[in-house]
């Protein structure tokens, strides 16, 4: 009798369902994420582990740890032919994946931020909170979320960006925009308003006695907590409805300022100054951009050197000590290529450089990998190409994008749809 039991059971097969919880748990976060999709319709069981926060935060937080330091993903510019994102490899300069946008972008300057596979898309008036490997995104804005009453100009979006709160474990999203009065004033005459959105409560608040400066801004990023805009101060004899026309194309760099907010306490920082070297090595064909250096926020500043033949790139970190803010050149180098222009730098330490070769031909238009540590360059040569058309552009380049469960929708529909 006891043989023959025994018999029965070494006959029995194992399978998943013996596995322990924390067992089935490690197994799936190694997965990509199209198989950890496929795995929520196995049982209930793997159903419920996958849709819990807890193993989302633990995914990000491998995914972190784990991705793939050669791929970036390529942005275009508003009203180019190409209506998609590319995942490329900065080491063999293919192609990895394509996301098709799934909205549309009015504005001929969009704002863009990205954070832990979460794609955030603003206009002048809308707002898109995006996940291409879910291929989910939400409409966040599209009029004043804080009035009832809707008026056709009542939402000018003049900052945005996103971020992390981490004393709820939620992602948010904040906006600066132009206010209306009840009377439907337009909204140079009244002082800009701020809200943020919360993705987990899936609602929006609004930020009272913000003083949100106005800026015309240049450029963003997001560094530890804390989202950076970099703009030109707003003067009040240009409130008008149009005054982008009548600026000059480049920023004086003596009146850029650097504008924080701060996730984690809801607050606006105080504007902070470029370096005071900043105005000594530009030109009439200067770039400014702000980037995450070593966890550290970075200004890049380059400029045609025409008596070189080349671009100067230079590159200063931010410090900040018991509140006293600091600035040090961590990098001048001259890059022998004509029209080129920083886009951001890589995980690993190197500068992505668009170039555009030659004034004759732009669509000779290559990227190119300058490593900080080495000095050395790479032709990445992401146009040669036919996944990208001879006249698109890049507006800009994520060094950090992953995969991420971030904005499951739990609908099995569009989970089989993402899974494809």
């Amino acid at each position: 009798m006891g043989s023959t039991e025994s018999s029965k059971n070494a006959k029995r097969k194992s399978s998943f369902d013996d596995l322990p919880l924390e067992t089935v748990f490690d197994i799936l976060l190694k997965l990509p994420v199209k198989s950890i999709i496929r795995s929520t319709l196995v049982n209930k069981t793997w159903h419920s582990i996958i849709t819990n926060p807890n193993f989302i935060s633990a995914h990000i937080q491998r995914s972190r740890s784990c991705c793939d330091e050669s791929a970036m993903l390529l942005v275009p510019f508003t009203g180019s032919l190409e209506n998609y994102c590319s995942l490329v490899s900065t080491d063999t300069s293919s192609l990895i994946q394509k996301y098709e946008i799934p909205f549309t972008r009015r504005s001929l300057e969009p704002f863009y931020a990205s954070l832990h596979g979460l794609v955030l898309f603003s206009s002048r008036s809308e707002l898109y909170l995006w996940n291409p490997s879910l291929r989910t995104h939400r409409a966040l804005v599209t009029s004043n979320p804080f009035d009832k009453r809707s008026y056709r100009r009542s939402t000018r979006i003049l900052l945005a960006g996103l971020g992390f709160h981490k004393p709820t474990n939620d992602y948010r999203v904040v906006m600066a925009f132009s206010g209306v009065d009840e009377k439907g004033k337009v909204y140079e005459e009244v002082a800009p308003r701020a809200g943020i959105y919360s993705l987990r409560e899936h609602a929006w608040k609004e930020l009272k006695n913000s003083k949100v400066p106005r800026l015309i801004r240049e450029d963003e990023t997001y560094v530890d907590g804390r989202f950076y805009w970099l703009g030109t101060m707003l003067l009040p004899e240009t409130y008008d409805g149009w005054y982008l026309n009548s600026l000059p194309y480049r920023p004086d760099p003596e009146q850029l300022r650097i504008l924080s907010f701060n996730f984690d306490t809801e607050e606006f920082g105080e504007l902070l100054k470029l370096p005071d070297e900043v105005s000594s090595c530009v030109g009439q064909a200067t770039e400014f951009r702000l980037m995450e250096f070593e966890g550290s926020l970075c200004v890049c500043v380059s400029d045609i050197k025409y008596d070189s033949g080349g671009q100067l790139f230079y590159i200063w970190s931010m410090r900040s000590e018991n509140g006293v803010i600091s600035w040090s050149l961590r990098f001048r180098f001259l890059l022998k290529v004509r029209a080129a222009r920083p886009l951001n730098i890589t995980k690993s330490g190197s500068l992505i450089i668009e170039s555009f070769g030659d004034y004759s031909n732009w669509s000779t238009r290559i990227l190119i990998s300058r490593n900080l540590k080495s000095m050395h360059d790479r032709d990445i040569g992401i146009f040669k190409f036919e996944e990208y058309a001879e006249n698109s552009s890049i507006s800009t380049v994520d060094t950090h994008f992953m995969e991420s469960l971030v904005m499951y929708e739990g609908d099995q529909k569009s989970l089989l749809k993402s899974a494809e």
